[in-house]
């Protein structure tokens, strides 16, 4: 009989404890038991490998076409970005024309930042975003052919709502 009070006073003992843990612990130091990232730690963000941008190109006479296609997107686009970079000995930049998915965009840009590299950039504050059930055609970027041999281009930085999706990028054929 005595061990099992002893037992039970010792269990008492070990309850208060781990409750004055949970209760106190919190107030005098923040991180504990929130969901706040620690110092150094990176967000995860997960997005299904079905989420994708595709960048296909074809050449129509002395001009190239770059068509920004979205593909299966896992999430509501308020706000993308990328660059992209070209050959300037192959390529001149001309201008963009706007896809149905961003024509009503608060703002939407492509800027020229160096001579062979694009900023695309745009948001959308209200509800004319991009909804998860939506894919077509973002936007066609428009290149003067100065010199024709192959002129690949490459896509980076990817930013804000399509920072992990995958980029498939098709040249066009010879």
């Amino acid at each position: 009989m005595q061990i099992l009070y002893s037992l039970r006073v010792c269990f008492n003992k070990i309850n208060h404890i781990v409750l004055l843990f949970f209760l106190i612990v919190p107030f005098f130091h923040p991180l504990v038991f929130s969901n706040e990232k620690l110092p150094g730690e990176k967000k995860q963000i997960k997005t299904p490998e079905n989420s994708l941008l595709i960048f296909k190109s074809y050449k129509n006479k002395n001009e190239k076409f770059v068509i920004v296609e979205l593909v299966k997107p896992s999430n509501d686009l308020r706000a993308i970005g990328f660059d992209l970079q070209y050959s300037t000995d192959k390529l001149k930049y001309i201008n963009y024309k706007k896809g149905l998915l961003i024509e009503k965009f608060d703002l939407f840009q492509v800027v020229e930042l160096q001579k062979g590299l694009l900023r695309v950039g745009g948001v959308e504050a209200r509800d004319d975003h991009i909804k998860k059930t939506q894919c077509g055609e973002m936007l066609t970027l428009r290149f003067q052919i100065i010199d024709n041999g192959e002129s690949p281009f490459h896509v980076f930085r990817l930013k804000d709502d399509i920072a992990q999706y995958k980029v498939i990028v098709q040249q066009e054929e010879k």
